[in-house]
């Protein structure tokens, strides 16, 4: 199994801002570039469904880039076509002056976040049921907001709130 470090290829880290987002009853590691772009480390996109990061490695060498993507896949491995562009698929990061983040975190992009979780849950293994519920959750927080920005209705609960709302009414939250 090739290394994280292997898989981002030649690729300069660029700097990125780290936040730990709650996504529900999980807790993600986010980062956002200079330039606005939103990423997750490809550590707490394993560990989301329960486990590390070689699964989300191990995936991310057998999926196809996916449109606009700055890495492609070739011979079922990931190689840099150009490196530090917006977009890419894995792109270390580092966070100058923040404690804790004196390392190099490998980062995949959000669709790709969505991808490897869809791909697991296709997969009907040991973390599909995790995989699958994690998209069950965004699904629906995405179409509960867009109701109520299509109705015009204010909800004062933050997304945290929301998320773990919706995680205990589909009966998710006990398994994470």
């Amino acid at each position: 199994m090739p290394k994280l470090k292997d898989l981002a290829g030649d690729q300069k880290p660029v700097v990125g801002y780290p936040k730990t987002i709650k996504f529900g009853p999980i807790e993600l590691e986010g980062f956002m570039l200079e330039n606005g772009e939103f990423r997750q480390s490809i550590t707490s996109t394993g560990k989301a469904l329960g486990t590390g990061d070689w699964i989300a490695a191990d995936i991310l060498k057998r999926l196809p880039a996916l449109p606009g993507s700055k890495n492609q896949v070739g011979d079922n491995d990931l190689t840099p076509f150009e490196a530090n562009l917006p977009g890419a698929i894995i792109q270390p990061l580092k966070c100058p002056g923040v404690e804790g983040y004196g390392r190099i975190a490998y980062t995949i992009n959000l669709p790709m976040v969505v991808e490897i979780w869809k791909q697991v849950a296709l997969g009907g293994g040991k973390y599909s049921k995790p995989a699958l519920e994690l998209l069950g959750l965004s699904a629906v927080h995405s179409l509960e907001r867009t109701y109520q920005e299509a109705f015009g209705v204010q909800d004062e609960r933050s997304t945290e709130d929301r998320l773990l709302d919706w995680a205990i009414r589909l009966d998710a939250v006990k398994r994470f």
